[in-house]
């Protein structure tokens, strides 16, 4: 087996559009009540919707191949031996760890959910290179 697989994930811009949508409305609320006490709201979300979308967007994901497991490969890459992992294990710590991995000398380590993808697809990737998934605790 020579191909791997590569996990990107980049968060939507959702909360721009929402304040873009906003100062719209608060704007067009100006022109028709005519007063302008909703100018200040609509250039204040102007200017949120503004930063925000400036601000870079963090790209998650994991790639795996024949070799390695590599943890956060956009954002600081932590590659891991295959062969060191002896399972991964459905943990609920909090939101934002649903996976352990757990490697062949019992130590544990939390993977962010971010860089996941779903569970279908986590399964079969690390089946194709003969490590289980244990969904359930």
């Amino acid at each position: 087996m020579s191909n791997s697989y590569v996990y990107k994930h980049k968060p939507g811009r959702g909360a721009v559009w929402l304040m873009a949508v906003t100062a719209t409305l608060l704007s067009g609320g100006t022109y028709v009540v005519g007063g302008p006490e909703l100018l200040p709201a609509a250039i204040m979300m102007i200017g949120f919707a503004a930063v925000i979308a400036l601000r870079p967007r963090p790209t998650y994901g994991i790639k795996v191949d024949d070799t390695h497991l590599t943890l956060a490969a956009w954002r600081k890459p932590r590659p891991i031996p295959l062969d060191s992992i002896a399972y991964l294990q459905a943990a609920q710590i909090s939101d934002e760890i649903p996976y352990v991995i757990v490697y062949r000398d019992k130590e544990r380590e939390g993977v962010f959910a971010l860089d996941l993808p779903d569970e279908d697809t986590l399964v079969e990737i690390m089946a194709e290179r003969g490590i289980p998934v244990r969904t359930s605790i």
